[in-house]
């Protein structure tokens, strides 16, 4: 432990490091700029030159988010900068952690991560881990890195909470002692990967218009159990507002419809595949549309699509136990807040799942107001289906069973 300088004394101790490291305090000031990746415009040198003085002078203090920068261009420890030159301690696991996430050096990456045990997996003493840093410095390319070896996946499984599914964050990350065996290390990455990383992955996927990580990632799903347990709330998607400002590739994903591969618990024989569309489809197309984003059509006529199959699908099940005259009892179950439907008859082994979306929102043009006329129509006809059966004689099979 060591006690933070005063901004005074932290300034006098960096003017003599960048004095005895650099010609001039412009070419330092240049050098944290291209380290940065900023453009090395005069304006910006004059803002940075300003801004150096000022930290120098004591005036100021060093921002966090220069601190790394610092380090690495004046080859000096944070706590030596912080100490103004009291304390001085080799590479440390925090700094570790902190520089390789703050670097955009992919070879120097790769290099601590085939280190056995390498530091940058566990946490420092500030509870962090590499991949804290990175999400807070939103670098996005070494998180991929991390995923694309293998060192992080995403899966539906048993989660963390009671018996039920969740996405789960794993790391094949482990600690091992001199013999390469692996041992318990409540400190290592396996342990301590944020419970909230597939949200901030999926935000920066976005921002970055990665529909290869969105799809890897599973970004438009929720697990089974938020699907087929009918008590259970459907949770705000946190990403909707930016969602709704991502690239048209992005917004071509999460508009499709995707299978669902749900293990129902109604015996039915013949498992299939079930066919939704992004549950929070409603929300991103009012927002599309509040935009003016040119979008807001696709994404209308994908889901009127969706809502008129659900449709059919419905009536051809209906159809098919009616015309055999079973008698087992088809069970018909709507979620209104969720708009989840599901539909199976136990002896047929006919089954359906899925979603229909309902649509409130409001707008003066003339074609989209068509199409979410279209689209609740359908949404409609799905939640009074005994209409499409009232003048069939066989309407008494359909109210004592459905």
């Amino acid at each position: 432990m060591f006690k933070v300088k005063s901004n005074d004394e932290i300034g006098e101790y960096l003017e003599k490091i960048i004095d005895d490291k650099y010609v001039s305090k412009r070419k330092f000031c240049i050098a944290v700029l291209r380290e940065k990746d900023d453009e090395l415009s005069d304006e910006n040198i004059r803002k940075m030159q300003n801004k150096i003085s000022q930290i120098l002078k004591g005036k100021k203090g060093v921002q966090t988010y220069d601190l790394p920068v610092f380090c690495k261009l004046l080859d000096k420890s944070c706590e030596a900068i912080l100490s103004a030159g009291e304390v001085f301690v080799p590479e440390v696991n925090r700094m570790t952690n902190y520089l390789i996430a703050f670097s955009k050096d992919e070879n120097e990456w790769k290099k601590f991560m085939s280190r056995e045990n390498s530091l940058i997996f566990r946490t420092d003493e500030y509870g962090k881990n590499v991949i804290d840093y990175a999400l807070e410095f939103k670098n996005y390319d070494i998180i991929k890195l991390f995923i694309d070896r293998g060192y992080i996946t995403i899966e539906e499984d048993i989660g963390y909470v009671g018996d039920y599914t969740t996405f789960v964050t794993r790391t094949k990350i482990e600690s091992r002692n001199d013999n390469n065996e692996r041992v318990f290390d409540p400190f290592s990455l396996k342990y301590l990967l944020p419970l909230n990383f597939r949200l901030h992955l999926m935000e920066l996927a976005i921002d970055n218009n990665d529909v290869d990580m969105l799809m890897k990632i599973r970004a438009r799903e929720i697990p089974r159990t938020h699907l087929i347990s009918w008590g259970k709330e459907l949770r705000k998607f946190e990403c909707i507002k930016k969602l709704a400002n991502a690239k048209k590739e992005t917004l071509e994903y999460f508009t499709d419809d995707f299978e669902a591969n749900l293990r129902n618990g109604q015996h039915v024989e013949e498992f299939k595949p079930e066919t939704i569309i992004f549950p929070y489809a409603s929300e991103l197309v009012d927002i599309l549309i509040k935009n003016n984003n040119s979008f807001a059509k696709r994404a209308l006529e994908k889901i009127r699509e969706h809502n008129e199959s659900v449709y059919d699908r419905l009536r051809d099940i209906i159809d098919e136990s009616i015309e055999k005259n079973h008698l087992a009892p088809e069970v018909f179950r709507y979620s209104e807040e969720k708009g989840f439907i599901e539909v199976y008859g136990m002896h047929l082994g006919t089954y359906l799942f899925s979603n229909i979306i309902k649509l409130d929102t409001k707008t003066y043009d003339s074609e989209l107001k068509k199409l979410i006329e279209e689209v609740n129509q359908y949404h409609k006809k799905v939640v009074n289906i005994r209409e499409d059966y009232k003048a069939d004689a066989r309407r008494k099979y359909l109210n004592e069973h459905i």
